[in-house]
């Protein structure tokens, strides 16, 4: 408990501990959590003399050492204690024979990517993100696009089917961002993970009638919500407008095939704003895509997977 208690100041600032700290029942759920994970991992400290300078804890999986926690106390930044704690990680993953060091972080934090990039860390594509897309603003914009023969949503209602489809295209995401390397790593320790609902609307994406991503659709009295996973050639900007549009043409939530082929005229007026949590890398497409008045994006609570081989 005293090393749950020293990760919480020290990662005072993350949203995350910060959301823990919000009352005392949600602090206390969150350190008991915090608590048991701990318990079948390795954890350390770094001193300066006797006093604690930072925290690290570990997790073997199958190929690689994954990092639970890492930070440093604030009097003690910027002194090349997290070099420290980074090198004695990799360290010690070797001589547990493990292949790759994996860990989460939280993008605003700078200091610390920055830290990872001169180490050789590399984003591996697994973290989901928010963009804000304002449908209604295509009504006054002159965005052209070209004709798509054939779109297609294809209804998917057992859960075995919709969690094989949905690893599936998020892997693809995965490889197409890191190359297979990328994608057997995920696979073999398990770094993604998903609450699928019950309440939630799931379909497969074909074009061309070719099966080509996955999206769900979670119901709300408030804003049209989506998950989305799909091939690469969707981030284009002419087709994943095509895809929103079908997606209007349904009102995000019917089982009526979207054919696109016989208009050109949009129809996303019907809904003024859709949520998309699409891969980093998806989100980077289509942000380099849009003008920032069609597409909000906030950054503050963006994580990502890095990695590294050590072996």
């Amino acid at each position: 408990m005293w090393f749950t208690n020293l990760n919480l100041e020290i990662h005072k600032q993350d949203p995350i501990f910060k959301n823990a700290n919000e009352s005392f029942l949600s602090k206390l759920k969150f350190k008991l959590s915090f608590f048991f994970k701990l318990l079948s991992q390795y954890r350390f400290v770094i001193k300066e003399g006797k006093k604690v300078a930072g925290a690290l804890s570990l997790e073997k999986r199958k190929s690689s050492m994954f990092i639970y926690a890492v930070g440093v106390v604030e009097g003690f930044r910027k002194k090349g204690f997290g070099t420290k704690l980074m090198d004695f990680a990799e360290e010690f993953s070797k001589r547990r024979n493990r292949d790759y060091i994996t860990f989460s972080v939280l993008l605003e934090n700078k200091p610390a990517i920055s830290l990872y990039k001169k180490l050789d860390y590399r984003p591996l594509g697994v973290g989901l993100t928010l963009i804000r897309f304002f449908t209604w603003k295509l009504k006054s914009s002159a965005l052209k696009f070209t004709q798509i023969e054939n779109i297609e949503f294809k209804p998917l209602l057992k859960h075995k089917e919709i969690t094989e489809k949905t690893l599936y295209w998020w892997y693809e995401e995965i490889k197409y961002s890191t190359g297979e390397e990328g994608k057997t790593l995920c696979e073999k320790d398990a770094l993604i993970d998903f609450d699928f609902k019950s309440e939630w609307i799931y379909y497969e994406i074909y074009l061309n009638n070719v099966p080509s991503g996955i999206v769900f659709i979670i119901p709300s009295d408030f804003f049209n919500t989506i998950v989305l996973f799909s091939e690469s050639s969707t981030w284009k900007k002419e087709v994943f407008l095509q895809l929103l549009n079908g997606l209007s043409e349904n009102n995000l939530q019917t089982n009526i095939k979207a054919n696109l082929n016989t208009t050109n005229k949009f129809q996303l007026q019907k809904i003024s704003m859709i949520q998309i949590f699409l891969t980093h890398q998806h989100k980077d497409a289509i942000l380099n895509s849009f003008a920032k008045e069609l597409v909000m994006h906030d950054t503050t609570e963006d994580r990502q997977i890095y990695f590294k081989k050590i072996n």
